[in-house]
């Protein structure tokens, strides 16, 4: 449906705090799409084929065939699994307050919060290894306006 290049650059550094479990870090955050190539729109049918990629984009004057997204973050982490991966117990919260001003070059200034929460139900003493694990996240514009491929989304296309 449609085809593009995309640059990607995270870097997140963590410190933990004293000696708990606690973490706070600041991050860089780079996303670049270009070369976009939206297949299904058409303006030169009538009626016009517009698709939402299109539609949002020159609703927020976005340029619809490239955009970046550039921005810092704050990070607040608390992991007390005995195992990041495949624990047995603990739990696991992180918040990512992200800022994307358009002085550090993203196309629209923007921020955004992300939250995550897992945890683990035991259903039996005597087999630790019968468990639950339950996560639950959300992902949240919390002010401006993102290009329509960085909004929010649950499984994208």
């Amino acid at each position: 449906m449609m085809e593009f290049n995309y640059l990607r650059l995270l870097n997140t550094l963590m410190k933990r705090y004293q000696e708990t479990r606690f973490f706070i870090g600041l991050g860089y955050h780079f996303d670049y799409h270009y070369k976009i190539n939206d297949q299904l729109l058409n303006l030169d049918t009538i009626p016009p084929v517009v698709t939402s990629h299109y539609g949002y984009s020159v609703y927020n004057e976005i340029n619809p065939e490239k955009y970046i997204l550039s921005g810092v973050s704050l990070n607040f982490l608390f992991d007390s699994r005995d195992n990041a991966v495949n624990p047995y117990s603990g739990r696991y919260a992180f918040a990512n307050i992200r800022m994307n001003p358009s002085f550090l070059g993203s196309t629209k200034g923007s921020s955004l919060l992300w939250l995550e929460y897992r945890d683990y139900l035991h259903l039996s003493k005597n087999r630790p290894r019968h468990l639950i694990g339950f996560l639950t996240y959300g992902w949240f514009l919390t002010s401006g306006t993102l290009p329509y491929m960085d909004l929010p989304a649950v499984g994208w296309d």
